[in-house]
């Protein structure tokens, strides 16, 4: 039997990054790129200047190298692909908790 270790919904929090959270959320950014980039038949070379960034940095986000990538600049890199963007800021009632940041696509 081989033993391991149940992880957390976050594998960047259970791989020990320097926060995981954001990390996460540059992941989901970066899924959904991938995804719009598939649904136009876009290659790296021809999305590269659509999103306004050399094809090599474009191949190393999608390979998970997020290194200076914020979230406010792959969220441009979406828009100017095309998708629309909404912030959603909900209540929580429970002020002990921490809230999250979710990216959802839809």
């Amino acid at each position: 039997m081989i033993d391991f270790e149940r992880g957390t919904t976050n594998v960047y929090a259970d791989l020990g990054f320097d926060d995981p959270e954001e990390q996460l959320v540059k992941a989901k950014l970066v899924r959904t790129i991938q995804l719009m980039m598939r649904a136009r038949n876009l290659k790296q070379i021809e999305a590269a200047p659509i999103m306004s960034v050399q094809q090599g940095a474009l191949s190393k986000l999608l390979k998970g190298n997020f290194d200076g990538f914020s979230e406010k600049r792959l969220m441009k890199m979406l828009t100017l692909l095309g998708a629309d963007i909404n912030i959603v800021i909900n209540k929580n009632v429970n002020t002990s908790h921490i809230g999250t940041i979710n990216v959802i696509h839809g």
